[in-house]
């Protein structure tokens, strides 16, 4: 007999109850054990989701902790080049202030 013939009596024969009831429950069995195995697939995607998410967060922090030190740096230059200007600022105010009492004595001095 043909696989085609086969099929053909299959299609033709009146299963009983008892025999539909045991194909649906087969059928109900594999579907399940499917199912069964999309949820873990499922799960799996969320827990590997979360973690991106977690490494996102992570980069974001370090980013952000990157560019607070950049910022510090830069301030701290920005200090310290503030701090040589006044020192150049002050250096100048002395000697000014030197020239000027300079000045006065030699004014003094003519004056008397």
């Amino acid at each position: 007999m043909s696989y085609e013939d086969n099929i053909l009596l299959k299609m033709r024969r009146q299963y009983s109850k008892d025999e539909a009831v045991a194909a649906l429950s087969k059928k109900l069995s594999e579907i399940e054990i499917e199912n069964g195995q999309l949820c873990a697939e499922v799960a799996h995607l969320e827990h590997l989701l979360e973690e991106a998410k977690n490494y996102n967060e992570l980069d974001e922090k370090a980013r952000v902790e990157a560019r607070k030190e950049n910022l510090y740096k830069e301030m701290r230059d920005k200090i310290k080049f503030g701090g040589l200007k006044l020192n150049k600022i002050r250096k100048t105010r002395d000697s000014l202030i030197r020239k000027n009492y300079l000045l006065e004595q030699e004014i003094k001095r003519i004056n008397d």
